[in-house]
């Protein structure tokens, strides 16, 4: 098979099968050179797109979790004084994700509804 000007050439693709990551900021692509079981591409991808993902799509039990906010709210349901360690919180996720603002409304509605809020809640296992 010889390599014309089309997307092999404009990518530099020299044999098959080849693999290029594109992002948003880079139109060129990226080779990858990595494993090439489902694990590896899976691991590659949340790598470079920032996901939290296993095997058949779903999210791993770190999506969504920040340290940092686990130890807050960790310290939310032991403190006397929720309303601190909201304020707390709040400043902490100022500069971070949408996402890990999700903290400060759970705790939100634990001091509006008490514990139960969470108690009652059902989580996907």
């Amino acid at each position: 098979m010889q390599m014309g000007e089309g997307a092999g050439g404009r990518f530099g693709i020299s044999g098959f099968p080849t693999i290029k990551f594109f992002s948003k900021e880079n139109k060129e692509g990226e080779a990858y050179n990595g494993g090439r079981s489902e694990e590896d591409f899976i691991n590659y991808l949340n790598e470079k797109c920032g996901l939290n993902r296993v095997a058949g799509g779903s999210l791993s039990e770190s999506a969504g979790r920040v340290e940092q906010l686990d130890l807050l709210a960790a310290k939310f349901t032991k403190s006397e004084d929720k309303t601190a360690v909201l304020e707390e919180t709040v400043a902490a996720t100022a500069d971070m994700n949408k996402e890990a603002q999700y903290y400060h409304k759970v705790m939100k509605k634990v001091i509006e509804k008490g514990s139960e809020f969470v108690e009652n809640r059902k989580f996907p296992d």
